[in-house]
């Protein structure tokens, strides 16, 4: 129920617009961390949403989405 609660907070407050390639593009990354416990034993969970890199020619965007779409293509080089 957490997982679901948290999932739903973050798809309501994740900016995303269209674009000519994607009618609905967040441009950002997500991280869930989780620890599940079983029978007393313990192991940490990393969950990583990663943002597709754009082709900005391709995608038809200018201005602000341009420059959001530039960023996230140099965040994912970087990473």
């Amino acid at each position: 129920d957490d997982v679901a609660r948290i999932g739903r907070l973050v798809e309501a407050t994740r900016a995303a617009q269209g674009h000519a390639l994607n009618h609905r593009s967040s441009r950002s990354h997500a991280v869930l961390g989780a620890v599940l416990t079983v029978r007393g034993r313990s192991s940490r969970w990393i969950f990583v949403d990663l943002a597709g890199s754009e082709r900005v020619k391709k995608s038809d965007v200018d201005g602000v989405r341009m420059m959001e779409a530039m960023a996230t293509n140099a965040s994912l080089s970087a990473l």
